[in-house]
């Protein structure tokens, strides 16, 4: 249900994007702690393919690692100039946010990077999620956990 409901949200940005018809679209798959960090390098597999199949354009898939969620906000600064830097001139149709770390670092640089780019937030407990912050461009593809059920024998 949940990648149905994340392909059908990242299949209508694209369709909502209105950039010329040979362009490919650009997407910046944003991790938080890297690539190959289980259990968030399942979501980012499945998401490239099915960008891949669905699109009924090219896909230029970008992808960065949130090496910063090891440290501070304060040290942000390089890595968001480093993004700043990369698309200035190379607009991006779609950022789509791995994990927490991700998603909140996307909140809180959204307006100086990406302020009108589509936005999908995935891999996310839903409480990690300030949805008050939400724009209209952002959707969010959670998880709930419910640790009352969790047993420690």
């Amino acid at each position: 249900m949940t990648r149905r409901l994340l392909f059908s949200v990242v299949i209508l940005f694209f369709a909502m994007t209105t950039a010329a018809f040979s362009e490919p679209k650009r997407v910046m798959l944003l991790h938080s702690f890297g690539r190959d960090f289980a259990p968030w390098n399942e979501y980012a597999r499945t998401i490239r393919e099915e960008l891949e199949q669905q699109s009924k354009q090219p896909v230029d898939i970008f992808e960065a690692s949130l090496a910063t969620a090891r440290f501070t906000e304060q040290e942000e600064g390089p890595f968001v100039d480093y993004l700043h830097a990369l698309f200035v001139k190379r607009q991006l149709d779609l950022v789509i946010a791995i994990g927490a770390p991700a998603a909140n670092f996307m909140q809180r640089h959204r307006q100086e990077l990406f302020p009108s780019v589509p936005a999908v937030y995935t891999g996310v407990e839903q409480r990690r999620i300030p949805f008050y912050a939400l724009t209209a461009n952002d959707a969010v593809v959670a998880v709930s956990k419910d640790l009352a059920d969790t047993h420690c024998d």
